[in-house]
């Protein structure tokens, strides 16, 4: 698999999953998001069919929106411990989506458990999309580009 066609896998996921439960249209984006931006960065390994590991950097500000979004709820009333939880579970989901559409019909996969880092550790490729004018960045490691190159 090619890289472009990756790229149109992983942006079909991230719409598919963001614009279901905050109806906002995601675009990719060549910006970054500024380092002043109050984020979380949270990460998923994935065990099978090869070792890798995605990271997902997102502003607090934008997880607000999503979360007022799909819970119809103030921003007042969400607190903000609650939107961790909500970050490693849409990079579950992306990631779950991403890999049901890449791999063959007959491959399982195993994820583990995502997690919140205290920082964004090194990764190989980047893929930066915007919402509501809010950049947020999904990174991988080279160890997937390689398997899915192989295919």
């Amino acid at each position: 698999m090619e890289k472009n066609q990756l790229d149109e896998i992983l942006l079909e996921s991230v719409s598919k999953t963001i614009e279901s439960i905050a109806f906002t249209e995601i675009l990719p984006s060549d910006l970054e998001m500024p380092e002043t931006e109050k984020s979380y960065t949270v990460s998923l390994g994935v065990s099978e069919p090869f070792a890798g590991n995605f990271q997902m950097k997102i502003s607090i500000e934008l997880l607000y929106f999503f979360a007022e979004s799909m819970f119809t709820i103030p921003r007042e009333e969400i607190q903000e411990e609650n939107l961790l939880d909500f970050s490693l579970e849409l990079l579950n989901t992306i990631i779950g989506s991403l890999l049901n559409g890449v791999l063959p019909d007959d491959t399982k996969f195993s994820l583990d458990l995502p997690k919140k880092l205290a920082a964004e550790a090194p990764q190989t490729v980047h893929w930066n999309f915007s919402a509501e004018e809010t950049i947020f960045s999904i990174s991988s490691s080279q160890d997937m580009l390689e398997y899915l190159n192989n295919m």
